[in-house]
């Protein structure tokens, strides 16, 4: 496509000063050869944004003072990519040797893929399944949510019919890991900014679908995504933040009947008062175990 180039790649930071290194270091090793990089940092206080300055003089730095969160600070980088294709990238996700040619191969011998997503294995070597997804309907969403106030798990958000080495259609694929096509993008727009951080990604894939553009997965290649060690207690904004999208996104893109579009944020809210009841029950247990 005359002179532009293949591929950008776009990372949002937060408090990253010790996983952004490892990150851009994989995309100058493995990226195709004058790939730029974007770095878009949220008021990061822990010299993140130091640490790029002075290491990575090549990478176009943006940082912002305040934390807009996940959506806004992508798009702040999105609307200046002039490549053909995109990478969005986690600050604590690396590339792995043959990853993104494989990808772009992908793309190039097939103008109906709108975006792609690869197998996704934590540091540990555990594969990261959020990295393919079927999105439930909201009669789903409904059944799912109240049936975690009773304890019961599974989720059909994972695609876990697809073998994690296939190369598949899904419905959406991870934040972490997502080549896309911006001719694409620039059809169906950036990610909406009104999520503040979760659900954007489903969002975005829903709306590349809804426009016609097939989701692919990838499992032939890899990329490492670190997911740091969590104690599984989000944040009471987080927690927040989570449940909101949740209602966001399903309002937006639920085609159920009155009663079901009614009752799915219900259940989604119902829920969120119990987990914040129950976070705090835990922190309360550790407080006063110490």
């Amino acid at each position: 496509m005359g002179g532009m180039r293949p591929l950008e790649v776009v990372v949002v930071t937060y408090r990253s000063a010790i996983e952004i290194g490892d990150c851009i270091d994989s995309v100058v090793q493995y990226a195709p050869a004058g790939t730029m990089v974007h770095v878009v940092d949220n008021a990061s206080p822990d010299g993140t944004v130091d640490l790029v300055n002075s290491v990575y003089p090549q990478v176009h730095l943006v940082a912002r003072t305040d934390n807009a969160g996940f959506a806004v600070a992508n798009n702040v980088a999105l609307r200046e990519v002039r490549s053909e294709y995109v990478l969005l990238l986690n600050p604590d996700a690396r590339l792995m040797p043959g990853t993104v040619q494989r990808l772009i191969e992908r793309l190039d011998g097939d103008a109906s893929i709108g975006l792609i997503g690869c197998r996704l294995l934590r540091e540990d070597g555990t594969v990261d399944h959020a990295a393919k997804r079927f999105i439930p309907s909201a009669r789903e969403a409904a059944v799912y949510f109240l049936g975690r106030l009773v304890g019961k798990r599974g989720s059909r958000y994972v695609a876990s019919e697809i073998g994690d080495r296939e190369y598949a259609e899904v419905d959406a694929v991870s934040g972490a890991f997502m080549l896309i096509r911006t001719a694409a993008l620039l059809r169906v727009g950036l990610f909406d900014e009104s999520y503040w951080m979760y659900g954007e990604d489903l969002d975005l894939c829903s709306r590349f679908r809804e426009d016609g553009w097939r989701v692919m997965y990838e499992g032939g290649v890899t990329a490492i995504h670190i997911k740091g060690a969590s104690t599984g207690i989000r944040s009471p904004k987080l927690n927040y933040e989570f449940h909101r999208s949740m209602v966001r996104f399903f309002r937006r893109h639920g085609d159920e009947s009155p009663l079901v579009a009614a009752l799915t944020p219900v259940a989604i809210w119902c829920r969120f008062v119990l987990t914040v009841a129950y976070d705090e029950a835990r922190r309360l247990v550790r407080t006063v175990s110490r």
